[in-house]
């Protein structure tokens, strides 16, 4: 799949802001809009990933598509058709009819290469995100479903993997 994606130029778009803010992403989109390309390739956290998603959104375009890649083990940004992002220091988020989604990538290898300590944060996070999207108002059978599904991932995961304290 990665054979393909080298054929067409890609642009490499570090995003380093704390928070996801407004202002900071509409500078990363400036950079980049008038550059020719299919798919938006977005590898990170779940920050990054929405990150990514509200440039898209400033794209306003159907053409192009977006590729996923969580880190680690993917805690809902990746399938979600929502973004959070801060706008003057407050909390919002763009809710999307329907993100032009072509693929999401979970890598076993990134994950594998990634220490013990960040192997169980990436865990934590997972369940921490499953009870929130359970809990939430928007939530239907579908999201419900997974998230149980990554709740006992996590819950599995974190009995089995010993923690050492430092």
């Amino acid at each position: 799949y990665f054979n393909n994606l080298k054929k067409k130029l890609i642009f490499f778009i570090p995003i380093v802001s704390k928070l996801p803010d407004y202002a900071y992403l509409l500078k990363k989109y400036n950079k980049i809009k008038n550059k020719k390309f299919s798919n938006l390739l977005l590898i990170g956290g779940g920050k990054t990933i929405d990150c990514g998603k509200i440039i898209f959104n400033f794209f306003n375009n159907k053409d192009i598509k977006l590729i996923i890649l969580p880190t680690l083990l993917g805690s809902g940004a990746e399938i979600t058709t929502s973004a959070v992002f801060f706008k003057n220091k407050i909390k919002s988020t763009i809710v999307y009819e329907e993100i032009n989604l072509k693929k999401i990538i979970y890598s076993k290898e990134l994950f594998n290469q990634a220490s013990s300590k960040l192997k169980v944060y990436a865990a934590l996070d997972c369940l921490c995100q499953s009870v929130e999207s359970i809990w939430s108002k928007k939530a239907d059978s579908k999201s419900i479903k997974y998230a149980s599904l990554s709740f006992i991932n996590s819950i599995t995961y974190l009995k089995l993997t010993p923690i050492k304290r430092n």
